[in-house]
């Protein structure tokens, strides 16, 4: 007999293993353009314009759709409240493909002012606020970065950072569900 399971908002949690199986099917373009819709108002407020790149047919993820809107919610706040100064944001989805295997592709970047180096090792660690959220007192409490990472682990999914001066980029990596009569890939 297999480990526990419980379930709790659209995915089942296995207690032993410690892997999230979502059961539903969602499509990232969806996702993109749900959690886009929430943040206008705030991005338009900031001046920031959002230039929206999605590529066709991308195979949809077995995922809570919800918890991922959140965490490009949260991707997109943080343009808000770090990036304004740069007036702009871009927002891609595609299909990358790695010599893992193929992964859905969903980056947030921003022309700010970018991330410290001595900040960016430490950024998805719990309750750290970098030097510029401290000394330019914007609010928040350091989890939000630490709860996109858990989230798109339990999707068992990456996530990447690149900074410099003329910007940030975070890069979500999740696994495609391929059905099978669509294509030869194994699922999951």
């Amino acid at each position: 007999m297999g480990p526990p399971a419980t379930h709790e908002s659209g995915h089942f949690y296995f207690a032993q293993t410690g892997h999230s199986h979502f059961a539903a099917t969602v499509n990232a373009e969806e996702i993109v353009k749900s959690s886009l819709l929430s943040y206008d108002p705030a991005l338009r407020a900031a001046g920031i314009a959002a230039e929206v790149h999605l590529a066709p047919q991308l195979p949809p993820v077995r995922a809570d759709a919800r918890l991922l809107e959140r965490c490009l919610g949260n991707l997109i706040q943080n343009v808000v409240k770090y990036a304004a100064t740069g007036k702009w944001m871009a927002i891609r989805a595609d299909l990358a493909v790695l010599p893992e295997g193929d992964r859905i592709r969903i980056s947030v970047e921003d022309r700010g002012p970018g991330i410290s180096p001595a900040d960016l090792p430490h950024i998805f660690e719990p309750f750290y606020r970098g030097t510029c959220a401290q000394t330019d007192d914007v609010s928040g409490l350091g989890l939000g970065l630490t709860l996109v990472k858990r989230v798109v682990e339990a999707h068992l999914g990456k996530i990447a950072v690149a900074s410099s001066q003329r910007g940030t980029s975070f890069t979500i990596l999740l696994r495609p569900w391929y059905d099978r009569k669509s294509r030869e890939e194994p699922q999951p």
